[in-house]
């Protein structure tokens, strides 16, 4: 299989043509598979991300349907850089399309799911997903909790299809939120496998004050609470943007 790949590729590219008897060292081919494959992943993802095809895997389930993708596209473009890497994969093995599959499975099915509570007037919305309802309604429910009051939590959870019961399942991994009193202002925080962190209000430090938020009586140090709307409002721009919270804006959070 692998002098079979090696011949394709040879037949393709000049860099990777047969000479002389057309032996190779077993290094090298390894070498040269694994920078292969992984130059093949990476067309693939940076493809599917740039055209947002999130459901091209689930309309995948053979390799045979991936040249037939391929073969379409280039009817259309015959410069289509993906379908031409696809069709020069033509001898590719299906144990590591299955493998391609799984990579893509897991980088597609990524999303930042949203849920919040405005309390006046009353509204809420839950598993929302934020690239959806996009940058300008997500800012307008961190304003509106702001003002009136409320919270919102946003969680990086991982959406796996399962093939054999033809459903999702989801797992939360990340967590970032924000728990607003209309009188005291706002708690920030996020939970991740860094640790648990709490945004930290410099300008309270050393205060011995504690905050009872309403409407659950739930009491907060006075050194974390803010009225800074701006501030929270760029963090959560950042997670909006990179599903993360900068470096520098991580050194302003006191981890518990």
């Amino acid at each position: 299989m692998v002098y079979v790949l090696i011949m394709d590729c040879g037949k393709t590219t000049k860099n990777f043509r047969s000479a002389g008897s057309g032996f190779y060292d077993k290094n090298k081919i390894l070498k040269f598979i694994n920078k292969f494959h992984i130059t093949c992943i990476m067309l693939i993802l940076g493809k599917i991300n740039k055209l947002k095809k999130v459901d091209l895997e689930l309309n995948i389930h053979s390799y045979e349907d991936v040249q037939k993708w391929a073969i379409a596209v280039l009817e259309k473009d015959p410069n289509d850089e993906l379908a031409l890497e696809i069709c020069f994969l033509s001898t590719a093995n299906e144990s590591f399309f299955r493998y391609c599959r799984q990579i893509i499975k897991k980088y597609l099915m990524i999303m930042y799911l949203c849920d919040y509570t405005i309390r006046d007037p009353k509204q809420h919305g839950t598993r929302i997903n934020i690239k959806e309802i996009g940058w300008l309604a997500l800012s307008t429910i961190i304003k509106d909790i702001f003002h009136s009051g409320g919270s919102i939590r946003i969680c990086k959870t991982r959406t796996e299809y399962l093939d054999e019961y033809s459903t999702f399942s989801y797992q939360d991994l990340d967590h970032y939120y924000m728990i607003c009193d209309e009188k005291h202002g706002y708690i920030l925080g996020f939970n991740t496998e860094e640790g648990l962190f709490t945004l930290l209000n410099k300008n309270n430090a050393g205060t011995q004050k504690i905050y009872t938020f309403h409407p659950y009586d739930d009491k907060y140090d006075f050194q974390y609470v803010h009225q800074d709307l701006e501030l929270a409002t760029r963090i959560f721009k950042e997670i909006y943007d990179s599903g993360h919270i900068s470096i520098d804006s991580k050194k302003l959070f006191k981890e518990h």
